[in-house]
């Protein structure tokens, strides 16, 4: 956290557990120099981003003179960097920033976004957006900030803002984390859960638009989450779980996914949710995850022409995932042991067991003994299932069980959708367009699996 005191900058170390603080002095307030080689008088209202400070500084010149002057500063020395000109003369109540861009909320009443760059500004200014205790952008993009009347979200494109809900009453200085989260201050620090707002209406999914379906936990809060495609041309879109079978408005995490095969799962033991998919050209891919919801650029693994239904999942226990597929050239189920390695991610292959006329084979922890079982449509549209004893020195899995019918369902995944790490089922129902999961209960002696939920999804509104 950055503090602004006493006419000083300060870099302060929370401490939950205690309830106290530290906080290391960075510069003071006469340590800054204008252009002009004056000094401002005092900070109204600051911003750090990407180690600038970005602040509407006041200086006093004596009797009824002085202005407002908005300058950014370097974080740890305060040298001027840039000034954004044509807010010159005004207070700023809140910054926010996205895409190179400052969002502005001024003196008086409007609104107004700015390039950085070039300190001009890029869109019309609003009358409707006066965040007197502070602003920021949620985590699916919005942008919302705190008034006398509550908390707001601003529509982009309008100008125009509603309501949001949760906050009714003012409270001190705010800002937002790109995760959804609001802190504030009334005396106290406190952080306030932006799910439980009243969220804004997104775009609903049509399920059979789905494709490339994945359920994996891939912000790391134990949940999983939906990956997926929302039509052919679209990217690949993160539906956040926020529990209770209910999931955030999908946002894009690639702009373009011209990939199939799409899985995912821990592939270097770091604890994060990674990628994994083939390209157009038969090649295997892999981004790194992030552990936040986005993914690194992408690297290529090998060769992987004539392997069908990928999957992923840790079929021995070691922490490290492994990949599993058919290859149609001997009509075998095969197994790629995970390393670990980054410069050799995978073994050579294992062969498991013929696969003649089985589909939609998914990696899932049905029990939630940590070690991956099998699950798969044979020929006659049968779901079955095969437990993985975690031996893979030969054929782990057993002989498959039967679950129940599957005729009209695709694009099966699994994952712990509710955190109680037993992987859940997700398909699409084509013959009611709909989206549905099946809780596991983990007893593997019978189907498992409970009646399916309808899941509706949304993608955030631009």
């Amino acid at each position: 956290l950055y503090v602004f005191a006493s006419n000083a900058m300060y870099k302060v170390t929370p401490h939950i557990s205690s309830g106290e603080a530290t906080a290391e002095l960075l510069w003071k307030i006469s340590d800054v120099r204008f252009p002009n080689g004056t000094a401002p008088t005092s900070l109204y209202k600051f911003s750090v981003h990407k180690g600038k400070v970005y602040a509407n500084w006041y200086f006093y010149a004596g009797g009824n003179s002085g202005g407002y002057y908005n300058f950014w500063v370097d974080l740890k020395t305060p040298a001027v960097s840039g000034m954004l000109t044509p807010t010159y003369g005004q207070a700023v109540y809140g910054f926010a920033f996205k895409d190179g861009k400052a969002y502005m909320s001024t003196q008086n009443n409007t609104f107004a976004v700015y390039d950085i760059a070039k300190g001009e500004p890029v869109t019309p200014t609003s009358t409707d957006a006066l965040f007197q205790y502070g602003m920021g952008f949620d985590g699916v993009g919005n942008l919302i900030g705190m008034t006398d009347k509550g908390l707001k979200r601003l529509d982009l494109k309008t100008l125009k803002t509603t309501d949001v809900g949760g906050l009714g009453m003012p409270v001190g200085p705010m800002t937002t984390s790109p995760e959804g989260k609001i802190y504030f201050t009334n005396g106290s620090l406190f952080r306030y859960d932006d799910s439980t707002v009243n969220p804004q209406p997104g775009t609903p999914v049509k399920a059979s638009d789905l494709s490339e379906l994945v359920l994996a936990d891939v912000d790391g809060d134990g949940k999983g989450d939906i990956l997926g495609k929302t039509g052919e041309s679209s990217g690949l879109y993160w539906f956040k779980n926020k529990g209770n079978n209910t999931f955030a408005p999908g946002v894009k995490v690639f702009d373009s996914w011209k990939y199939t095969q799409t899985t995912a799962a821990d592939f270097d033991g770091d604890g994060k949710t990674d990628l994994v998919a083939v390209d157009g050209l038969g090649n295997l891919k892999l981004w790194k995850g992030n552990g936040d919801g986005t993914f690194g650029k992408e690297t290529q693994l090998t060769k992987w022409a004539g392997k069908q239904q990928t999957t992923s999942g840790d079929v021995d226990k070691d922490g490290i995932a492994d990949l599993v597929a058919l290859d149609t050239k001997d009509g075998k189920l095969k197994m790629w042991k995970g390393t670990g390695d980054k410069d050799k991610p995978f073994a050579k292959p294992l062969a498991l067991t013929k696969w003649a006329g089985f589909t939609q084979t998914t990696a899932s922890d049905v029990d939630g003994d940590g070690i991956a079982d099998l699950i798969a449509a044979d020929k006659d549209n049968v779901l079955k299932f095969w437990k993985s004893n975690g031996n893979t020195e030969g054929n782990p899995f057993a002989k498959p069980v039967t679950l129940t019918k599957w005729a009209g369902f695709t694009h099966t995944t699994a994952g712990d959708l509710d955190g109680d790490h037993k992987h859940d089922l997700l398909a699409i129902d084509t013959k009611n367009k709909q989206l549905k999961y099946w809780k596991s209960n983990g007893d593997t002696s019978g189907n498992p699996f409970s009646k399916p939920t309808v899941v509706n999804l949304e993608t955030a509104t631009p």
